[in-house]
């Protein structure tokens, strides 16, 4: 994370690094020049592929990596997802306030698909198995499989 409202010290010490601050540079601007290996409009002109998709589109109000308007945009052609703005987060994933309404979207999929199935065997796995994890303590690594914020910017 280094698009984050409230900067974490060791990512300032990490970037001090020429090696880690040249191969994250890189990485960043291979994607940039290439335009995230999408062509333009592809999410938008597609959205009918994953219009089935139970979806979140979760956006840090102050990010300027995807940009608010992106999942106002989004949301705007897929009105049936659910669209959270963070009024106190950047593009970070591990945002305090962006992972909790990760966490929050993923335990409602848990839910609804767990509730599709008898009563009984849905609370035998919620005792067993707990929250997906506690609000404000997920990796977000944990998340990407599930979800991954959703700006497509």
């Amino acid at each position: 994370g280094t698009s984050k409202i409230n900067i974490d010290p060791s990512n300032l010490e990490r970037a001090k690094d020429p090696t880690w601050a040249l191969q994250f540079a890189s990485i960043e601007a291979h994607y940039f020049v290439n335009g995230g290996f999408f062509e333009e409009g592809f999410i938008l002109k597609n959205i009918d592929t994953i219009r089935h998709i139970p979806t979140t589109i979760v956006q840090g109000r102050y990010d300027v990596v995807c940009p608010t308007y992106t999942a106002h945009d989004l949301h705007r052609e897929f009105p049936e997802a659910t669209y959270i703005v963070c009024g106190n987060s950047g593009h970070s994933a591990s945002e305090l306030e962006i992972r909790s309404e990760l966490v929050k979207a993923c335990d409602r999929w848990r839910d609804e698909a767990l509730g599709s199935r008898d009563g009984d065997r849905r609370q035998q796995h919620l005792q067993a198995s707990g929250p997906i994890a506690p609000a404000g303590r997920a990796s977000p690594g944990k998340l990407a499989g599930a979800m991954s914020q959703i700006t497509f910017g």
